[in-house]
């Protein structure tokens, strides 16, 4: 990182350039640890694993998953998280995505 901490390194950097930096660097090793962990806690009730094909297919489905594992049960809870959630909701049809989404389909 230039003879220098990497997070002096990463502020140095443009925006763009500093987070496709620690993109890379993340992956690297969240790539190796994921199926490992998986494979550790995947089976044990407290662990939920979602997929993006996941929110594709379901998206208030998948986040009802999420909000039961959590614990969230009250309808005016639930009702809130929806409407929050909705405007992450990149796969709902006659939508604008932003260009960092990109699909073959609707």
């Amino acid at each position: 990182w230039n003879g220098t901490t990497y997070r002096r390194y990463l502020n140095a950097l443009p925006l763009e350039a500093g987070l496709l930096a620690e993109m890379r660097h993340s992956a690297r090793d969240n790539l190796k640890t994921m199926p490992r962990l998986h494979a550790r806690v995947g089976a044990r009730p407290c662990t939920l694993t979602l997929r993006f094909e996941d929110f594709s297919r379901d998206w208030e489905g998948t986040l009802s998953s999420l909000w039961a594992l959590l614990g969230v049960r009250e309808a005016a809870q639930l009702a809130a998280l929806a409407r929050v959630s909705e405007k992450h909701n990149v796969y709902r049809h006659n939508t604008t995505r932003g260009r960092h989404v990109s699909s073959t389909s609707p």
